[in-house]
Formats: C-alpha cells, sequence, structure tokens
C-alpha cells in the first residue's frame, strides 16, 4: 500500500508525495499511453542514520518495462525550485533513442551532502508506450507499464587524494663549473610533489583495486598498474587526503585504504521486470 500523501505542499503545484521507505522495493504502474511522474518524499527522520556517521550512503536503483524509464531525479526539498541553489542529483536518459536506452538507472547520494533536518525528494518519470494500430490508425498503447525502485544503504566509498614525492636526479642538472644555488635547490627539492585523486567504481559491489603496490614497510612505491598508471616506482606516498604518510605509520595507513576501498557487503538488488503481453485493442 501507498503511504499518506505529504502534508503542506506548495498551493501553485498540486503534488502528492507519496512515502517511500528505505531498504523495501517500491513498485507501481504508470499509465501506458501518457508520460507520467510519480513523487516521493524522503524524510529527515528516515534520513538521520545517514547523515550522523557518514560511513553509509544512499544508493538508488529504478527499472520501468520496456525501457521506458525517462529518468530518476533526487533533490532536497524546497519550496520555489527555480529560486533555489538546491542540491540535486538524476539519471536522465530522455534524449536518449529506446533501444539505446539502459534497463536500469542508478543514484549514489553522498551522506555528506545530506542536510541535517533536510527532507528530500525523489521524482521518478516514466515516458509513454510506442503506439499500436488499431483500425488503421496509431492509438495509444493502454497496457500499464510496471516500475520499480529501491532505496538501500550502502557503505561510503570517498574519492581519495594522494600525495607523491618525486625524488630529485642527484647532480643531474648541475651545470659543470657553476656552484649550486643552495637557497634554489632546497625550493625545487621541495616543490617536487604531485597529486592523484582516485575515484571509487560506480557499483557499489564492485571490487576498487587502485592498483598500487608499496615496497614492505615503506612508502616508496614499487608498483603502480591501472588506476595508478600515471605513477612511477621510486615516488614515495607522503600524503593520503589529509594524513601524513611514512614509514612508520604506514601499515596502518594501507590497513585503512584497505577498509575505504572495501566493497559494500549484500547489496540489495531489483529482480529484472518482465515484459507484459500487450492487450488487443
Amino acid at each position: 500500500a501507498m503511504g499518506a500523501v505529504a502534508e503542506g505542499m506548495c498551493d501553485g503545484c498540486k503534488l502528492e508525495f507519496l512515502d517511500a521507505n528505505i531498504e523495501e522495493v517500491t513498485k507501481f504502474e504508470a499509465p501506458g499511453e501518457r508520460e507520467s511522474f510519480r513523487y516521493y518524499r524522503l524524510e529527515a527522520k528516515d534520513l538521520e542514520g545517514l547523515q550522523k556517521g557518514k560511513n553509509e550512503d544512499l544508493w538508488i536503483t529504478a527499472q520501468a518495462q520496456g525501457r521506458l524509464l525517462r529518468g530518476i531525479y533526487f533533490a532536497e526539498s524546497v519550496r520555489m525550485p527555480e529560486k533555489s541553489t538546491w542540491f540535486r542529483e538524476f539519471h536522465d536518459q530522455a534524449g536518449c533513442p529506446t533501444a539505446k536506452r539502459k534497463d536500469e538507472l542508478y543514484l549514489m547520494i553522498s551522506s555528506s551532502d545530506l542536510k541535517p533536518n533536510a527532507n528530500y525528494d525523489f521524482t521518478v518519470a516514466v515516458d509513454p508506450r510506442p503506439k499500436i494500430k488499431a483500425d488503421g490508425r496509431l492509438v495509444g498503447d493502454i497496457t500499464k507499464i510496471q516500475v520499480q525502485f529501491l532505496m538501500t544503504k550502502v557503505k561510503a566509498r570517498q574519492r581519495i587524494s594522494m600525495e607523491f614525492e618525486i625524488p630529485v636526479k642527484e647532480g643531474g642538472d648541475q651545470k659543470e663549473g657553476k656552484v649550486k644555488d643552495a637557497k634554489a635547490e632546497k625550493k625545487k627539492e621541495k616543490a617536487r610533489t604531485i597529486e592523484k585523486i582516485f575515484h571509487p567504481p560506480k557499483f557499489p559491489w564492485e571490487d576498487w583495486n587502485i592498483g598500487l603496490t608499496l615496497k614492505e614497510d615503506t612508502n616508496e612505491v614499487e608498483e603502480a598498474i591501472g588506476q595508478s598508471n600515471e605513477i612511477r616506482p621510486g615516488w614515495r606516498l607522503v600524503k593520503i587526503n589529509t594524513t601524513e604518510v611514512s614509514n612508520a605509520n604506514i601499515k596502518a595507513i594501507l590497513k585503512k585504504l584497505e577498509d575505504i576501498c572495501a566493497k559494500s557487503p549484500d547489496v540489495k538488488r531489483l529482480e529484472a521486470l518482465k515484459e507484459s503481453k500487450h492487450r488487443d485493442v
């Protein structure tokens, strides 16, 4: 059963906001002959757990029959959206031909983007079925469209920033007969660091391997592949996010890194929708 309609809606737009529960599959039927929009509200109390720890994010997955899901939209609830600098995330395939559309759309909402005590709205947009021939003319297909979505909490995986120190080549820059300027040399040595940002994979059930191997118990890079392929052996890892890295704390740092990269255990998934048989008109 659908939940109660949310109170206190703006008078100009008589939108009905339905309840959506996190961790439960929500199913509904959209009309086959016209486009339709469904609105759901997530109240602050539903999102409290996500906001407190910041170690979980909200993962949303949605499907509609016949690849007719136009888009899913998640935004902070505001009275006048057009005047607001609201937070908004969406996955939209409105301009995409049906054959190239995805069966399932996803959204990852970072818990760090969710404001305390704020309500959020979730909209599902569904396109009509293609018209069918009846008595020599094209008419709308009234076969209902099955739609479903699931909101679930997954382990938060934020991007990781790493800083590497590039070793200065000994004597490589020294012109013969010229005495090195100690100050300039020092300044140059300090400047030789490079930052690299690592982004988590798109899906919470995917392994995240950043491809970096360090020499045992040191912060020196031994091998760098995949996401790390621009990093060179011999460079030293000196910072992860805001933490300074040295040989002394490298073991603890690598353990923490492993925890950050670990995938979500047992992410709930939607089962594929079967296409309903078209009715004769």
